[in-house]
């Protein structure tokens, strides 16, 4: 798989989802939504079918990433709906494991993300079930919260327990973390404010982007 960054939308508005998903899709295939319910994560988001619903139309592939303490088959029955959702992540350990394989047969990709302070020891058996996991550089909730580089370490730790799926990165991805996150040879990179918040969103893209050539 070729390498990508993700723009995340950030938006104060329902409306501003839709705004920014066209502005943001005229130079990005993928588009990356968090959802956070206030619980899992201090911070809140509008509810993700809100937010569907304003960008069901787009031709444009979206991820979602649920900072969420119980997702649901229900949901993720109804968010099936949506053709443009092509992935979606879920935090590893508030999914049992014998819920893996239920939870990883929608329309979707099922990719598990991880804390950086979870404890690989005891969701390896659930990782080694998925073909993507998401690497938080963060500790989730706050929109520009600190890069913690030691997370990146769980790349190697993965793989040298037989992970051989696709790595995602989001936290902090800028221009001065980004080098070395690339030594860790990650797949996805999901940018939020060094792109969202940026006064040129695609010129902002572009440089990231000429950093995995």
């Amino acid at each position: 798989m070729k390498k990508r960054i993700v723009p995340t939308l950030l938006a104060d508005s329902l409306e501003e989802y839709n705004t920014n998903a066209i502005k943001f899709g005229r130079f990005s295939e993928w588009l990356h939504i968090d959802i956070m319910d206030g619980s899992y994560v201090p911070t809140t988001s509008p509810d993700i079918f809100d937010i569907l619903d304003q960008v069901k139309n787009l031709e444009i592939n979206f991820a979602v990433h649920f900072m969420i303490d119980n997702p649901s088959i229900n949901m993720c029955e109804r968010i099936s709906e949506y053709k443009n959702v092509k992935l979606v992540y879920f935090h590893s350990e508030v999914l049992q494991e014998n819920k893996i394989e239920e939870f990883n047969d929608f329309s979707f990709d099922l990719a598990l993300a991880l804390k950086p302070d979870i404890d690989l020891s005891k969701e390896i058996n659930k990782l080694l079930k998925v073909s993507d996991i998401l690497i938080m550089t963060v500790h989730p909730g706050y929109n520009g919260a600190p890069f913690v580089p030691e997370a990146l370490n769980k790349i190697d730790e993965l793989k040298n327990k037989g992970f051989e799926g696709t790595f995602h990165i989001d936290g902090s991805v800028n221009k001065n973390t980004i080098e070395e996150i690339l030594k860790f040879d990650p797949t996805v990179l999901n940018v939020g404010s060094a792109i969202s918040g940026s006064e040129n969103p695609e010129k902002a893209y572009l440089e990231l982007t000429s950093f995995l050539n």
